[in-house]
């Protein structure tokens, strides 16, 4: 009796995060803009969604909110050691040329702070349609 309470429970558990997952994130279908951009915490699925935005003609342009490297990052650095492809390295690799990508500081990289920084470079250069890359977990934060 126990372990069918069990399952139960689990499987009840998996419908209602899953639901509360697709009421929490947004998917909304891609028009050309003026920029795209990938946050810190895409990933490589951020990469590969932009090149294909790139490679699709949608956008022509790609900015990367680059946070600021933690002190073991920087340690790494310093003594030669690179734990990860960049995501400007990840996106000429995927076919997105250098000379369309831009590197935007974004401080600490966390949403608030990645996205005043989104907010004062687009108005700085008069941008007025963007789409942002980020993970599921951050969708509704930017």
């Amino acid at each position: 009796m126990l372990l069918v309470v069990f399952l139960a429970a689990g499987a009840a558990r998996t419908i209602i995060l899953t639901s509360l997952g697709r009421a929490m994130t947004t998917s909304d279908p891609s028009a050309p803009a003026d920029l795209a951009v990938l946050t810190p915490e895409s990933d490589h699925g951020g990469e590969i969604e932009i090149s294909d935005l790139f490679r699709d003609h949608v956008v022509t342009r790609v900015a990367v909110l680059v946070a600021q490297p933690t002190i073991a990052e920087a340690e790494l650095e310093r003594r030669g050691v690179h734990s990860h492809a960049r995501p400007l390295d990840v996106l000429v690799q995927l076919g997105v040329p250098p000379n369309a990508i831009v590197a935007v500081p974004a401080g600490e990289g966390g949403t608030t702070e990645s996205a005043k920084a989104l907010a004062a470079w687009c108005r700085s250069r008069a941008v007025d349609r963007i789409i942002v890359i980020v993970s599921p977990t951050h969708a509704r934060r930017y």
